[in-house]
Formats: C-alpha cells, sequence, structure tokens
C-alpha cells in the first residue's frame, strides 16, 4: 500500500504546484489526474483484498472511499481535458 500512496502523494503535489503557477489547463494536470485516479483504485482494491483478512469494518470503509476517490479523480480528469480542448479553441479564435 505504501509506494501507491507516495506516488498519490508526489503527484498530488506536482498538480498543486502547477496549479499554483496558474497551469491550470495543461496537459500535464489531466495526466496527473489519471494516474491519482489509477492509485486510488489499486488502493481500494488492496483494501477490498484486506477485507477478508481482517475481521474489521475499517478495511471496508477505507476500500470505498479510495474506489470513490478513484472515480471522482477520473471525472475531474476528464473535465480538464474538455477545458483543455476549449481553451485552446478559444485562444484560436479572434
Amino acid at each position: 500500500v505504501g509506494i501507491p500512496v507516495l506516488v498519490l502523494l508526489g503527484l498530488a503535489l506536482t498538480l498543486t504546484v502547477n496549479i499554483s503557477r496558474g497551469k491550470a489547463f495543461v496537459r500535464q494536470n489531466t495526466m496527473c489526474l489519471n494516474l491519482i485516479s489509477l492509485c486510488s483504485l489499486i488502493i481500494g482494491i488492496m483494501f477490498f483484498v484486506a477485507m477478508f483478512f481482517l475481521s474489521s469494518i475499517f478495511p471496508i470503509i477505507i476500500a470505498t472511499i479510495f474506489i470513490l476517490l478513484a472515480i471522482l479523480t477520473k471525472v475531474f480528469a476528464d473535465l480538464f481535458r474538455a477545458a483543455i480542448q476549449y481553451k485552446k479553441e478559444n485562444d484560436l479564435t479572434i
């Protein structure tokens, strides 16, 4: 679980730095969001599998949170992709 969490945190830092520099709608942010979604899904699946080995409700809650986070970040990545396309079209119009 540690490696996907570290990757997720690094990607979140990259995304935050890009947005703070005024580069909100760049392709790198959509790639970061897609990778965050993938890492969240991996973590959610790991906790879902752990649910069968641990007799606690904790893995169920964490798995649900991370799977929902994966879906939400995938939606944001698609929104950012559409916004980038609209921005490019808007930059080309006079």
